[in-house]
């Protein structure tokens, strides 16, 4: 159960790919992108990432934004959360496409302590989601503090029942507000709540500790099927040769409040994020590196009829492309994909190298 087949027989190329650059990377406009994501309003593609002057959520790090009418031709892109005062890092935390016509865009905020990031990830204070609302896409709200203590891989995603749920690292705050603004509680992998507790890429770690496990579990990406149940998939960063590179599982059979303890699935990945969704004609779909070695290459979609085994694999993009600018933790080629499907098309939005961003788009009836 939860498997994947890596074997050259079960896999495929896909050949009628469009590739579409929507930002190269440059020293004048920032060397660093990542964590892109995608949403389509009112017959536009809305296009956000994380942009840093050189290294990976460092002092000054901004979120942008770009739009297509056609999904090929992006906009020269412009801040949508711009860089704060002070020691402020700002990460991009995706969109929600309101049912009253508006269009939410997200950002995670956390600060370091001291003028200079310090080595390794951590010292993280004041971390908290925030938000901007708009009913046209031009003209946005002021920046709204959710006050909820996380740094998002997504944006928020409905439920069978139209309950709202963002998945984090380890905690999965949810709503029934179908605003996406207000009423968040927060749950997550046991033990959760934790007081004080911030999910960013530190606090996952001081996770770790309170579990008493080895499992560095982040960047959750989940479905939920029609019986209610929420599969929430889970990359392990842990450096336990044993445990790396396997996707990890922990379900909530009560609509999001509560979940599992983490387990092990046998569905390979590159210690990256992946993204999960179901597509139009019902099929599950994990986007993700699921060859173990290598540099986050290739980018494949992974497909399953009954959300548990994906014998499937379509490979979206393998051409392995160098970095050209220096940068701290720049690694991988391939990075953080999301997706969305319009009218049968596929778009799926990647960082390149932590570098540039592009956006990769075919018919899903290739996907035979």
């Amino acid at each position: 159960m939860f498997n994947n087949d890596n074997s050259l027989e079960n896999q495929k190329n896909l050949e009628n790919v469009k590739k579409t650059m929507i930002y190269t990377a440059n020293e004048e406009g920032g060397s660093y992108c990542h964590h892109a994501s995608l949403a389509y309003y009112k017959g536009k593609f809305y296009a956000m990432w994380s942009n840093g002057k050189v290294n990976e959520d460092d002092n000054g790090q901004r979120v942008m934004m770009a739009v297509s009418e056609d999904g090929e031709n992006y906009s020269e892109p412009k801040p949508i959360f711009d860089s704060m005062e002070g020691n402020a890092v700002l990460t991009s935390a995706g969109w929600y496409v309101r049912d009253d016509g508006l269009l939410n865009a997200y950002a995670g905020l956390y600060y370091y302590p001291d003028a200079i990031r310090p080595e390794g990830d951590k010292n993280h204070i004041g971390t908290t989601l925030l938000a901007r609302t708009t009913d046209d896409g031009e003209n946005w709200s002021d920046i709204i503090d959710l006050k909820v203590p996380i740094i998002p891989n997504q944006g928020p995603h409905k439920l069978n029942d139209g309950r709202l749920m963002i998945a984090g690292n380890i905690t999965f705050p949810w709503t029934d507000s179908p605003d996406g603004i207000t009423g968040w509680k927060v749950a997550g992998v046991p033990p959760c709540p934790v007081e004080n507790l911030q999910d960013d890429s530190e606090g996952f770690h001081v996770h770790t500790e309170l579990r008493g496990d080895e499992m560095h579990l982040c960047e959750g990406s989940f479905f939920q099927k029609p019986d209610g149940i929420i599969y929430m998939l889970l990359r392990d960063a842990s450096r336990n040769p044993a445990e790396l590179r396997l996707m990890k599982l922990t379900k909530s059979f009560d609509n999001g409040e509560t979940y599992t303890l983490p387990e092990k699935t046998e569905i390979t990945d590159n210690n990256s994020k992946f993204y999960c969704m179901i597509l139009s004609d019902g099929r599950y779909a994990i986007i993700s590196n699921p060859d173990q070695k290598g540099r986050r290459c290739p980018l494949s979609i992974l497909l399953s009829e009954d959300g548990e085994n994906f014998p499937k694999r379509y490979n979206i993009a393998a051409e392995e492309l160098p970095r050209r600018f220096e940068g701290m933790y720049k690694g991988g080629v391939y990075g953080y994909p999301h997706a969305v499907e319009v009218n049968g098309r596929l778009y799926v939005i990647c960082s390149i190298n932590k570098e540039d961003v592009v956006q990769f788009s075919f018919n899903i009836s290739e996907l035979a």
